[in-house]
C-alpha cells in the first residue's frame, strides 16, 4: 500500500478515527498503533509479520538483558551489545543480499545438470526491513550506551518498532526520543 494511494488514506482515516476515540488512554492507544502497524504489514504480504514479530521479540528481551549486563560488567555488556547488534543485522543481511549471489546459484545447478529459473532463488524483501533494523539496533545501541532503560512495556516497544507511518520512508528515530511520547 503506498502512501499516496486512497487505500492509504482510508486505513490511516481508520487508524486516526478509533485512536483517537480512546484520546489520553495511553495503553489502549498503544495497542490500537501496534494492531494497525501488523495490519499494514499484513496487507503489504502475511508472511512477514513473524519477521518483524520475532525480531521485536527477540530485542525486547537482549534489550532487558543488556540493561542487566551495563549495571554489573561493562565489557561484558559492550560485547552483549555488539553481538545483539550483529543479531538484529543478520536478517536485513540475508533478506538484502542474499538475491545477488541466486546467478551463481543458477550457474552452479545448471553446471549439476538442473534447469532452474532465477525466480526459484529470489527472496522477497520484507517491507521496511531496513527501517526496523536500524531501529532495533539503535536501541540495543541506546541501552549499551546508558543513554536510556531498556523499556519494559512489551506493547509501547513493539508499536515503536513497528510504526506504520514512517515504515517505508523514515526517519528512524532514537528510541530514546520516540518511547516516552507514546508512553505519556
Amino acid at each position: 500500500m503506498e502512501f499516496n494511494s486512497i487505500n492509504f488514506f482510508l486505513f490511516f482515516v481508520a487508524f486516526f478515527v478509533i485512536y483517537h476515540i480512546f484520546y489520553k488512554r495511553c495503553k489502549i492507544q498503544n495497542w490500537i498503533l501496534l494492531i494497525f502497524s501488523y495490519l499494514f504489514y499484513g496487507i503489504a504480504d502475511l508472511k512477514m509479520i513473524p519477521v518483524i514479530a520475532v525480531m521485536t521479540i527477540m530485542t525486547y528481551f537482549l534489550g532487558l538483558k543488556i540493561e542487566d549486563f551495563v549495571q554489573k560488567d561493562n565489557k561484558k555488556a559492550n560485547r552483549f551489545a555488539m553481538f545483539s547488534a550483529v543479531l538484529c543485522l543478520l536478517p536485513l543481511l540475508y533478506f538484502k543480499y542474499f538475491n545477488f549471489f541466486i546467478d551463481s546459484f543458477v550457474q552452479l545447478f545448471s553446471a549439476l545438470g538442473f534447469n532452474t529459473e532465477i525466480s526459484t532463488f529470489q527472496i522477497l524483501m520484507p517491507l521496511g526491513i531496513s527501517f526496523f533494523t536500524f531501529r532495533l539496533v539503535s536501541y540495543v545501541l541506546e541501552i549499551n550506551r546508558r543513554k536510556m532503560s531498556a523499556e519494559r512495556d512489551f506493547v509501547a516497544f513493539a508499536a515503536y518498532v513497528a510504526f506504520f507511518p514512517c515504515i517505508m520512508a523514515g526517519p528512524i528515530d532514537r528510541p530514546n526520543k520516540f518511547l516516552p511520547i507514546i508512553l505519556s
